[in-house]
């Protein structure tokens, strides 16, 4: 699940926070307090890694060249870790644009977020948008 500070990042850059899919049975939401320790506090939703992963678009279209969602996991021999990439990439095999982070949940955001900020989520889509669309693809 995202923390705070990146449900708030996912918020800010403009995703719909009817988008998570996690529920809590008093609004249908999964929500975590801010701050965590008030038990008074504000809440917000967050997202699992799978909601994320089915709001990116499998492919994104870059002056008519079509860019394939594809992720990576690496280990780096000097840090003695594994990250995790996920990257647009063209049928040449040439990246347009990546985010390498430590978890995947933490490249997820960071994804979401640079397709809200370049317009390739164009709107806030709720989950019943994204099932809908899922279903209109699985139909063809």
């Amino acid at each position: 699940m995202t923390t705070v500070e990146q449900s708030k990042r996912l918020i800010d850059a403009g995703l719909d926070p009817a988008s998570c899919t996690a529920t809590n049975p008093e609004n249908g939401h999964f929500l975590k307090p801010i701050p965590a320790n008030e038990a008074d506090a504000e809440a917000i939703p967050c997202w699992d890694v799978q909601d994320l992963l089915d709001i990116m678009p499998e492919a994104i279209d870059v002056k008519n060249n079509p860019k394939t969602l594809l992720m990576q996991k690496w280990f780096n021999m000097e840090d003695k870790k594994c990250y995790y990439s996920l990257y647009y990439q063209d049928n040449e095999c040439l990246c347009y644009h990546e985010e390498y982070r430590d978890t995947l949940e933490a490249a997820a955001v960071e994804m979401v977020v640079w397709l809200l900020d370049n317009g390739y989520i164009t709107k806030r889509y709720t989950m019943h948008e994204i099932e809908a669309m899922k279903k209109l693809v699985d139909e063809l």
